[in-house]
């Protein structure tokens, strides 16, 4: 095994000086670059990337072909990209003001789960700020702190009351056209953790969620597979590795699954309101 790990080991001999071409962000003094080999991966050339200040060492990269500059001129965006842009922002735009005008209309007549609503809302809230807390870089600059909690807070409000209002407009048309639908989720938010029906959609969710993830990686891996250069999406270079980025991607996750969710449910009851009808034909 020690053999085995040695020759995958790389070499500076495997390796030719070349001009620097990527600019750290990091001081520096002096900087070099090489060219050369993945010695795990021979089909894989590898540009490395090295800068130092005073003789310490600031800044070192491994970039691979597939590898693009963080910091270069934005492409121009093809018509379908805007044409794609223009009708999410339309989507966006038809679930706020429907959603308000529903809303309104509930609260008047005094349909809707409110305190349901509330509680999504909080708990939405509380995710949002803990991506304030434990993501964002904190000086101790008081202008800045004050800054960033107000910024992030302002976000987390309206997002959270953007849900609260889907909620509360989403409600009473959902219960009296599929209620058999939302008979565990309805269970869960009244603290029925522990319900059977709870357990066994949220296992069937997981089945999906394990499934996607599968799917993702055979796509991924499908290059190498057809003996083309596989890309690798964790090397020293990236710029998202962090114990502290679960909160981030947490709170992305929750974003894309309650608003995905609301848009759908809202988008398909406005079509069944306009259509008169629940299937074709």
């Amino acid at each position: 095994m020690v053999a085995s790990i040695s020759r995958s080991e790389p070499k500076l001999s495997n390796f030719q000086p070349v001009p620097s071409t990527w600019v750290p962000l990091h001081a520096y003094d002096a900087r070099a670059a090489w060219d050369g080999i993945d010695p795990a991966h021979p089909e894989n050339k590898v540009h490395v990337e090295a800068a130092a200040f005073r003789g310490k060492l600031t800044y070192f990269e491994t970039v691979y072909p597939w590898d693009q500059p963080l910091r270069q001129e934005q492409t121009e965006e093809s018509g379908s990209s805007r044409a794609l842009t223009f009708l999410l922002i339309a989507v966006f735009l038809v679930a706020l003001i429907g959603s308000a005008l529903l809303a309104r209309k509930n609260v008047r007549l005094g349909r809707g789960d409110r305190r349901g609503a509330a509680r999504i809302a909080v708990f939405y809230l509380s995710i949002r700020m803990l991506v304030w807390l434990f993501v964002e870089h904190h000086n101790g600059l008081p202008g800045r702190e004050f800054t960033l909690f107000f910024l992030h807070l302002s976000d987390a409000v309206f997002t959270s009351f953007f849900l609260w209002l889907l909620y509360v407009a989403l409600d009473p048309y959902v219960r009296r056209r599929w209620p058999h639908r939302i008979i565990s989720w309805t269970r869960l938010l009244a603290g029925g953790y522990r319900d059977p029906l709870v357990g066994r959609d949220i296992l069937i969710g997981a089945v999906f969620g394990v499934g996607m993830m599968l799917l993702t990686i055979l796509v991924d891996a499908s290059p190498h597979l057809l003996g083309r250069t596989a890309q690798i999406h964790i090397h020293p270079g990236v710029t998202s590795l962090g114990v502290h980025l679960f909160f981030e991607k947490f709170a992305v996750q929750v974003t894309a699954g309650l608003f995905q969710s609301f848009f759908a449910l809202f988008l398909l009851l406005l079509f069944v309101i306009v259509l008169r009808r629940e299937r074709w034909g």
